[in-house]
């Protein structure tokens, strides 16, 4: 399958201060703004793999605006964009902690 000439946006959300939802892991803080910006880089790296173009919002753990995140691809004929964002984990409760 080929995804020539398609473009997307994979947005990880998060970022910086904003880690998200907070979880732990063999007693370690495990933050979604992590998490996030792995999923969307395998996502990324797989639609690149069949050919497609492809743009993340955020590289690093930097925090970026929502207007920063959509602003720059605008003008861009994307063929979807999806955020990575988890929304919740099964041991997130809502103060972000277990």
């Amino acid at each position: 399958m080929s995804l020539d000439g398609l473009k997307f946006l994979v947005d990880p959300g998060h970022g910086g201060s904003d880690v998200g939802a907070i979880g732990t892991l063999n007693g370690e803080d495990v933050y979604e703004k992590d998490l996030a910006l792995l999923f969307a880089q395998a996502v990324a790296e797989t639609l690149e793999d069949f050919g497609a173009t492809v743009y993340l919002t955020r590289h690093d753990d930097s925090k970026v605006s929502i207007d920063d995140r959509w602003k720059p691809f605008s003008r861009q004929r994307l063929c979807a964009n999806h955020s990575a964002r988890s929304g919740q984990f099964p041991w997130h409760t809502r103060q972000g902690r277990t």
